[in-house]
C-alpha cells in the first residue's frame, strides 16, 4: 500500500521511515514534533549573555571577592585613627568594617550563584540579582558617606550608577528567559 509524504505529497511503495524523494519524516506525528521542536528553538531568546555571566563574570566575581576581603582584613587591621579628622574616624572604621561584611557575604553568594546558573535554575539568577543589589546597596552607603564627609563623590556616585544600570540589565534579560530556567 502506497504512503503519502506529508511534505512533498509524492506517493511512495518504499517501506521507510523517510521519504525517499525529499527526506522528511513518513510520519505525521514525528513531523508535527519536529516543527514543534524547531518553532520552540526559534522561540527562545540566545544566552550569550548568560554564558558570559556564568563562564566568566562570577568567577572573576568569587575571586574579586576574596581578594576585596583581602584587602578589608588588612585595611582594618592597619588602621591608623591619627590619618582622619577625629569627627570622621568612627566612620570610616565602619566603612571598613562594612567592607569586610560585604565581601565575606559575596564569596558564598558568587559560589552559589555559579553552581545554580550551571544548571540552569531560577534561584541562580535571584542569587546573581541579590549579588548586584549587595554591590548596589554598598555604593550607595559609600556615596552617603563620602557626601556627609564633604571628599568628592564622583567615582561613588558612578559606581551607584553602574549598579543600577547592570541590576536593571541584568532582571530585564533574565525575566525574557525565564521560561528556561527549572
Amino acid at each position: 500500500m502506497p504512503r503519502v509524504c506529508p511534505v512533498c505529497h509524492r506517493e511512495s511503495t518504499v517501506e521507510s521511515d523517510f521519504c525517499p524523494a525529499c527526506g522528511a519524516p513518513m510520519d505525521e506525528h514525528v513531523l508535527n514534533g519536529q516543527a514543534k521542536a524547531a518553532a520552540r528553538a526559534q522561540e527562545q531568546p540566545p544566552m550569550k549573555w548568560h554564558k558570559f555571566l556564568t563562564w566568566f563574570i562570577l568567577p572573576v566575581s568569587l575571586i574579586m571577592a576574596v581578594v576585596g576581603l583581602i584587602g578589608a582584613w588588612q585595611d582594618l587591621q592597619g588602621f591608623d585613627a591619627a590619618l582622619f579628622k577625629p569627627e570622621y574616624v568612627s566612620m570610616v572604621r565602619l566603612t571598613m568594617q562594612l567592607s569586610l561584611i560585604v565581601e565575606m557575604a559575596l564569596i558564598p553568594l558568587s559560589a552559589l550563584a555559579m553552581f545554580f546558573m550551571w544548571k540552569m535554575k531560577w534561584t541562580g539568577v535571584r542569587l546573581v540579582l541579590m549579588i548586584y543589589a549587595i554591590q548596589l546597596i554598598y555604593a550607595l552607603i559609600g556615596l552617603g558617606m563620602l557626601l556627609r564627609m564633604g571628599a568628592d563623590p564622583l567615582e561613588a556616585a558612578v559606581s551607584v550608577f553602574t549598579a543600577i544600570c547592570i541590576l536593571a540589565l541584568t532582571w530585564i534579560y533574565y525575566r525574557k528567559r525565564k521560561k528556561l530556567f527549572e
